[in-house]
């Protein structure tokens, strides 16, 4: 058998065609050329493309001409064509069963057709019934007759449903890429309405899923009003990014919000603009908690020493000069204005080194440190400038004050000390620099104290002694 080519298939034979005519004059239906006097000027001219179909036999009894561009095929070969034999959906033999009984009328729903060639066509099908003329007026005046036909209209989707699926496929690679961001993404629209949002904001603000299934705006920006910490600055906040200010394309807003379950997110936000205009702003939030937390540490792990804790010399330096600006702002007979810095050496501690290891040396200057703390006050400053030497600032204090502290001092490290089942005594030489002069920097106060140190170690250790120029200056506390 010779396979009959798609061209052949579309064009129905001469005999097909004239027998359809037949059928049409066997119905009581006049022919194709009376139906185009009669509806042709109507249908002809739209660019959808219509159908004229029997009820009865469901036929093609004549079409438009968009209607053979449709099927890819000339509009007469169609007329005859079973209206059947172009569906795709077997729900369809259903729909066609009520439109031929009369059951349903102007029905208007998405359906496909099959073309000659085997292709399918996304159509939206339209379907109404309606009377044609089945004879012309006679000269007599005899009364024209009608028979009923259906009005099939199907409008080709197909550009329709490229352009609802590139815009799917473009709204399914931003959700993509929305949910695969880390951040927090809120978006809205000038009047504050949530347009969307993906499921890490959802996480950061721990808002509850019933409410975001709801789609209830005002309840979950009200939720996230209620979760920070301060909801004064945080609703001044949003004012002052939502000023028209910021409308425009490089207005962008960053700050911190606090949040009541101790979590810290940085809010970044940009206007979201479309043609020229802004249409609403883009919130995306990041989770900066444990940042913050590895700063701070570093920060502390910056100012403090690694093995006791105690204050390192950076630490002790940047303090210093807080002091003598104080200092500095008051009048030096002032209270509060006068205080102290000791340093403090420990007598013969390379001894515990080499005998006793340093692993054992670091026990006991952790212990020291410990002492120091203990014998001054919660305002006063322990720092460990060295290897076995310490510093510590006493402030605020007179000429007696710092003498009691230096006493309750050495008091401390005198007594014997206990680690890892050894049991010793340690002794320490200890300088002290009272502040004199105005203009003192750090530096010259930690020289004047490690100097009176270094006079009192020469002379065997174990006290502490003042620098020279303390003792001897005219009208100070030491003269």
């Amino acid at each position: 058998m010779t396979k009959q080519s798609s061209s052949e298939r579309v064009r129905p034979s001469r005999a097909r065609a004239q027998k359809s005519m037949l059928t049409v004059k066997q119905a009581g239906l006049v022919g194709a050329a009376e139906i185009d006097a009669c509806v042709g000027d109507l249908y002809a001219a739209m660019r959808d493309s219509v159908w004229l179909v029997d009820p009865d036999s469901l036929c093609v009894v004549w079409a438009n001409r968009a209607a053979g561009e449709l099927m890819s095929a000339d509009a007469h070969a169609l007329y005859g064509l079973q209206i059947l034999s172009l569906l795709v959906c077997p729900e369809d033999m259903y729909f066609w069963a009520e439109v031929a009984s009369g059951l349903s009328d102007a029905i208007e729903s998405r359906t496909w057709v099959r073309r000659p060639d085997g292709q399918t066509t996304p159509v939206l099908r339209c379907v109404q019934s309606v009377q044609v003329p089945t004879a012309l007026p006679s000269e007599k005046g005899r009364a024209q007759t009608s028979k009923r036909m259906l009005v099939v209209t199907l409008r080709d989707l197909s550009e329709q449903l490229r352009i609802e699926h590139d815009l799917e496929d473009r709204l399914a690679e931003l959700n993509a890429t929305l949910e695969s961001s880390s951040d927090g993404i809120l978006v809205t629209d000038l009047k504050g309405n949530i347009r969307n949002f993906n499921r890490r904001f959802a996480e950061l603000w721990q808002v509850p899923r019933a409410m975001l299934t709801l789609r209830d705006d005002d309840a979950v920006l009200g939720w996230m009003r209620r979760s920070v910490v301060d909801p004064g600055a945080y609703m001044r906040r949003l004012a002052a990014i939502d000023d028209p200010a910021f409308d425009n394309t490089t207005a962008r807003a960053l700050d911190v919000v606090e949040l009541r379950n101790s979590m810290t997110l940085e809010r970044s936000s940009l206007p979201q603009c479309s043609r020229g205009l802004t249409i609403g702003r883009i919130y995306a939030f990041r989770d900066i908690t444990e940042q913050l937390a590895i700063e701070k540490r570093a920060n502390t792990l910056a100012q403090v020493d690694a093995l006791t804790g105690a204050a390192n010399r950076a630490a002790l330096t940047t303090k210093i000069g807080e002091v003598l600006g104080l200092a500095q702002r008051r009048n030096q007979r002032e209270s509060g204005s006068s205080f102290a810095l000791m340093t403090i050496n420990l007598d013969r501690f390379h001894d515990i080194n080499t005998r006793l290891g340093s692993a054992f040396g670091d026990k006991v200057l952790v212990e020291v440190a410990a002492r120091l703390t203990a014998a001054v006050r919660h305002v006063d400053t322990v720092a460990r400038i060295g290897g076995d030497e310490f510093a510590l600032l006493i402030h605020p204090t007179d000429a007696a004050g710092a003498e009691l502290s230096a006493q309750r001092i050495l008091s401390a490290l005198n007594r014997p000390f206990q680690i890892d089942g050894v049991s010793f005594s340690l002794t320490a030489s200890l300088g002290i620099a009272m502040h004199l002069w105005p203009n003192e920097r750090p530096e010259e106060l930690m020289q004047s104290a490690e100097a009176a140190m270094r006079q009192v170690k020469h002379q065997g250790g174990n006290r502490y002694g003042l620098h020279a120029a303390a003792q001897v200056l005219p009208g100070s506390p030491w003269h």
